[in-house]
């Protein structure tokens, strides 16, 4: 409504600029006269305009705002806008482990990662990424993409404390730590909002 009503008020003002603009006057003093109002009403023009665009902008500024912190990010076919609203950034794990042959390799591929990423699928839905990759350079070195909708509730509360990390995954990967079998390391990252993307889908899960 306040939109419609100040472009009616600049469409009457421009109206009113054209007509004083091209009527004549009979003295130099009457042309004096007609150029100070029509500057006059260019002014008003001019900031009526102003007044347009800024309503406008603010009316926008909400879907602005939503397009640009809203988005899809899965391994799993789950999205981070369908979890529980969070005032954190998505939260990521990046762990390497560096083996000292591939037998130790082979037996946490085998059977301590499978276990523990289905059960993660099944249980953590909060839990966006949970993937192994394996480095095209080092032959014994895997990588363990962790991704969480948020550090406190998905990771910590919810993953970090499930029984199978704690009970099962946790005390066998330690075993290995223990035993010269596997180096660990890694870093963890909060998501920058609005700037790139995860996952349009791929050819892993």
């Amino acid at each position: 409504t306040t939109i419609t009503t100040i472009t009616t008020i600049t469409t009457i003002t421009t109206t009113t600029t054209i007509t004083s603009m091209t009527r004549p006057h009979g003295s130099a003093l009457d042309r004096l006269a007609a150029s100070r109002s029509s500057s006059r009403t260019m002014m008003m023009m001019g900031a009526s305009l102003a007044a347009v665009v800024v309503l406008w902008v603010v009316w926008r500024g909400g879907s602005f705002y939503y397009y640009s912190n809203s988005g899809s990010s899965s391994s799993f076919g789950r999205s981070s806008s369908s979890s529980s609203p969070s005032s954190q950034p998505a939260f990521s794990l990046l762990v390497t482990l560096d083996f000292q042959d591939d037998a130790g390799k082979q037996e946490f591929l085998r059977a301590m990662m499978p276990p523990m990423a289905t059960y993660v699928r099944r249980a953590e839905p909060q839990t966006l990424s949970y993937q192994t990759m394996q480095s095209d350079q080092t032959p014994l070195r895997l990588l363990i993409l962790e991704r969480y909708v948020d550090r406190q509730h998905a990771y910590l509360d919810v993953h970090k404390s499930s029984s199978a990390f704690v009970q099962d995954f946790r005390p066998q990967l330690q075993a290995l730590i223990d035993g010269g079998q596997v180096k660990v390391s890694g870093q963890s990252y909060w998501d920058v909002p609005g700037v790139g993307f995860v996952n349009r889908g791929g050819n892993g899960n």
